[in-house]
């Protein structure tokens, strides 16, 4: 498809996006559509009910087709596109009216986002987004106060999802850790778990662990208790 200047990926501004509500134990029947402003999104953060509505926090793509860098060659267009450049927005679905409402929560580029997985499809307070496109740190977002920290790695390190990893017998929803698989250019052929204190990322590791795998750019994680893996 290259070869015929055929891509899969394409943007149309003039028409609206369009977001689908299906009840859980719901058919076709019951989809209700809402459409707001052109946008793309990679990653929800997490939606919860309201009331009537449908709260959904995502990462917006602030370009959605983003301008090529020549000298890339064939793969330019691609590349651009993997070039993660969002912002943190929310939408409210209202069930009722039929209506939607957006506004951004964030200019700070951030992607990748993890919450506290327990309380999925639930009101949360905070989420775990790793700073974009570079992927040099994390920020911590309280939706609530609309208060922010940040944690950076370090210089020529990066990590991509930073998963939270409740307590045992946490009590908040952000007593807890953020765990992340960190890769370092200068590190050889190993790597580094670093878990941080969640209710305070700003303060460094509380641990870090050497692992003897370098860890590769754009690596995924997903921390599951223990209990919770198959025997």
């Amino acid at each position: 498809l290259l070869a015929r200047g055929v891509h899969k990926v394409a943007y149309l501004p003039e028409l609206p996006s369009r977001f689908a509500v299906l009840p859980r134990m719901g058919t076709n029947a019951d989809v209700k559509w809402f459409e707001t402003s052109p946008c793309y999104i990679y990653h929800v953060v997490n939606a919860w009910e309201e009331g009537d509505e449908i709260v959904m926090d995502a990462c917006r793509v602030v370009q959605p087709e983003p301008k090529s860098t020549r000298g890339e060659g064939e793969l330019a267009r691609m590349k651009a596109f993997l070039r993660l450049k969002a912002q943190l927005w929310r939408w409210r679905f209202n069930l009722a009216t039929g209506q939607a409402k957006e506004e951004q929560l964030d200019d700070q580029l951030t992607e990748w986002p993890t919450i506290h997985r327990g309380r999925m499809g639930h009101k949360t307070r905070y989420a775990y987004n790793s700073l974009v496109p570079h992927f040099e740190g994390v920020i911590k977002y309280d939706v609530e106060t609309g208060r922010t920290q940040k944690y950076l790695w370090g210089a020529g390190r990066t990590a991509n999802e930073c998963p939270y990893a409740p307590r045992v017998g946490a009590r908040d929803e952000d007593d807890g850790y953020v765990v992340s698989f960190v890769a370092d250019a200068s590190a050889g052929a190993t790597g580094e778990v670093v878990i941080l204190d969640a209710k305070n990322i700003e303060a460094g590791p509380l641990a870090r662990v050497k692992i003897p795998q370098r860890v590769p750019v754009g690596f995924h994680a997903i921390w599951i208790p223990g209990e919770q893996l198959p025997a």
